[in-house]
């Protein structure tokens, strides 16, 4: 029999699957509903981000879906995904693959775990600058997105940790650049 791990990341896989599809993004869709079943314990969804290097662009897809696997792996996806992101050549890719969204939906909803924070909003610094669709990241994060509440949020929850304050600083700078709604 499954675990109830197993069985609550599966749920959470379809879940986002089934968001993301609707949202038009059907290649992370697709990636979880395909790896859903492989998902059996957190250490097995997130084996792989280990040895993740941003040169990694290869592991986009699967990164940016396990973003919906609950705060323990989406906590390590936000790293990867911000890892990913020093590379302003992976930004479009990233942002393809419903980024922005999932990182977005993860600061605003695991707002007290400050690493998430941190990687989070480092990760959405990243995505609103550098590359050709930064300007639309940034109109969609502060206008559809909550993005501008959910790192004020990440500012409030965690006053006394520079790392947070460092990124969600850059991240809130990022997103109102050039942004008439910012």
């Amino acid at each position: 029999p499954e675990s109830a791990e197993a069985l609550y990341l599966r749920m959470l896989a379809w879940r986002e699957g089934a968001e993301q599809y609707r949202q038009g993004h059907f290649g992370v869709a697709a990636r979880l509903f395909q790896k859903s079943p492989e998902y059996t314990s957190v250490e097995d969804a997130t084996w792989f981000l280990q040895g993740l290097r941003p040169d990694d662009g290869h592991a986009i897809p699967e990164v940016v879906g396990l973003l919906a696997l609950g705060e323990e792996v989406a906590t390590k996806a936000a790293v990867a995904v911000w890892t990913l992101a020093l590379r302003p050549g992976q930004r479009p890719k990233l942002t393809e693959c419903g980024g922005l969204e999932l990182v977005a939906k993860a600061v605003a909803f695991h707002a007290e775990n400050a690493e998430l924070q941190a990687a989070g909003c480092g990760a959405l610094k990243l995505l609103c600058s550098g590359h050709r669709l930064a300007a639309q990241n940034r109109k969609a994060l502060v206008a559809r997105l909550g993005g501008a509440e959910a790192i004020a949020a990440a500012l409030r929850a965690h006053p006394d940790d520079a790392d947070v304050q460092r990124e969600a600083c850059g991240a809130m700078r990022a997103a109102a650049a050039k942004n008439p709604a910012g």
